[in-house]
């Protein structure tokens, strides 16, 4: 074109023109050539003759001239490029927290923003709570969607929001709570649409504990034992624990300490202590443990295996005659007695000896039920058993354990009127009339000779009682026996 009529050099200041380019004024539309951009504050914005915007209604690239032009190929326009940012309070959250979170709107430039409007709609886990804003932003809330409101928003100026809520139960371990927040003006154009929104999130946790496996429980009968129960802690949880327990009839549990609180992800434990009353028998048990805390409750289960030892058995008679449940203490000292004789055969690796005494403490226990061993009483606990039928369970279990030996040779010594006579000797003679063993009876009368080993099949021996002073004599005399191991000699004598 003809430059005649051009109004000659009108700036003369830098015009800080931008590189030549392709500079886009619609998705479709770069113009025919690259032009050089003029940036905020530019010399030639404004600085053209607007006479000619009838001449040339439009830039190089298409563009509408303004009323008044700038000089040059290319009309600038007004921009705001507006950016947000946005954080949460922690990246976990537990149902009743409050949730809070801190959003930055910036207005990069060049131009002032006008009417800017932060909008913000929480996720449905999360119940609405407040909105506060630095400066003059205005907030409001239609259901779950916030906006905050500025009337402008100077070019290189920032805004701060502050928005919470409260997390809503019944969300599950580990669900993302995701929440969105973008920005927008009415004017100027915003060049990059891009830096418009962000997004912050945090996991839901569910503060809860758990149990480790505990280890199982062996204990011999009439004893105490002890197991450690450990609680766990889930998702920070840290409040107390109250542990209870649960047992067969003739337990009795306690924890110490009790409750607990595990630390924030850690752990506590406590002691489990289980005692056998006197009418538990061996066996394998299982005691149930409880935990809880509010609303939270768990439970696991601990086994317990009873054993029946010589040591339990002879806790189990004192105890017993503590309670009452055997009436005479010179019949609970014969009873110890040989279990204390029986226990002496088992650590000398004496089989016989310990079978065969155990097998007397039995013999006396059946003569003794219902007399001075009840067959039926009350522990400490208000369990009623049986305490003869008990001890007899218990000792005979020592019995099946250590395997079959020939049975003793027992009996009883008793006065014209059925009482038990103590501390006679008798005498276990073989038919040449050799002494073989002796034995003296106890405060029932009941005695007994443990070791048979050396006696002979198809053998005759004779049990003769030496007569006390005070009694005259014995019927019978003496008692005769042929040995036969497979089963149990009785030989009973009364004194006149």
């Amino acid at each position: 074109m003809s430059n005649a009529g051009c109004p000659g050099v009108v700036v003369t200041s830098d015009p800080k023109l931008g590189p030549l380019q392709l500079n886009t004024s619609s998705p479709s539309n770069s113009g025919d050539t690259p032009t050089m951009a003029l940036p905020a504050g530019s010399s030639a914005i404004g600085a053209a003759d607007s006479s000619l915007n009838s001449t040339l209604p439009t830039d190089q690239r298409g563009v509408q001239r303004k009323d008044t032009p700038d000089i040059g190929a290319y009309e600038s326009a007004p921009e705001a490029d507006l950016t947000i940012g946005k954080q949460v309070s922690s990246t976990t959250a537990k149902a009743g927290d409050t949730v809070t979170y801190s959003i930055t709107v910036t207005n990069l430039g060049p131009n002032d923003a006008q009417t800017v409007v932060m909008t913000d709609t929480l996720p449905s886990a999360l119940t609405v709570g407040s909105c506060s804003s630095t400066g003059v932003g205005v907030c409001a809330t239609s259901g779950s969607t916030i906006t905050v409101t500025y009337s402008a928003l100077a070019a290189n100026a920032s805004a701060a929001i502050t928005l919470t809520g409260t997390l809503k139960s019944g969300l599950a371990r580990g669900t993302i709570v995701t929440n969105t927040a973008s920005v927008q003006a009415s004017s100027p154009d915003d060049p990059n649409l891009s830096n418009n929104s962000d997004k912050a999130s945090f996991r839901v946790i569910v503060p809860d504990f758990s149990f480790s496996a505990p280890a199982a429980i062996t204990m011999a009968v009439g004893s105490s034992a002890t197991t450690s129960i450990t609680v766990n802690s889930i998702d920070t949880f840290s409040s107390p624990v109250t542990l209870s327990a649960s047992g067969p009839s003739g337990f009795q549990e306690s924890f110490s300490p009790n409750p607990v609180t595990p630390p924030s992800d850690g752990t506590i434990s406590s002691t489990l202590t289980v005692k056998l009353g006197p009418s538990v028998t061996a066996g394998t048990y299982t005691v149930n443990v409880t935990g809880t805390s509010g609303a939270h409750v768990h439970s696991t289960s601990v086994t317990v295996n009873v054993k029946t030892t010589i040591a339990g058995v002879a806790n189990l008679v004192n105890t017993n005659l503590g309670l009452g449940c055997i009436n005479n203490s010179g019949i609970a000292t014969a009873l110890t007695s040989k279990l204390t004789a029986a226990q002496t055969g088992a650590d000398m690796n004496l089989v016989q000896v310990e079978v065969n005494t155990l097998s007397a403490t039995v013999n006396q226990l059946n003569a003794q039920a219902g007399v001075h061993v009840l067959t039926t009483c009350v522990d400490g606990n208000g369990v009623t058993f049986n305490p003869d039928a008990t001890l007899v369970t218990d000792v005979n279990g020592i019995i099946a354990n250590v395997g079959p030996v020939p049975n003793p040779i027992t009996g009883t010594v008793l006065d014209a009127y059925g009482h038990g006579v103590p501390g006679v000797t008798l005498n276990f003679l073989s038919s040449s009339g050799a002494g073989v063993a002796s034995a003296s009876t106890d405060i029932s009368g009941f005695y007994y000779f443990p070791v048979t080993s050396s006696l002979s099949l198809g053998e005759t021996y004779t049990v003769v009682p030496q007569i006390p002073g005070g009694y005259k004599n014995s019927a019978p005399s003496s008692r005769s026996l042929t040995w036969k191991a497979t089963k149990l000699a009785l030989s009973n004598f009364v004194l006149n």
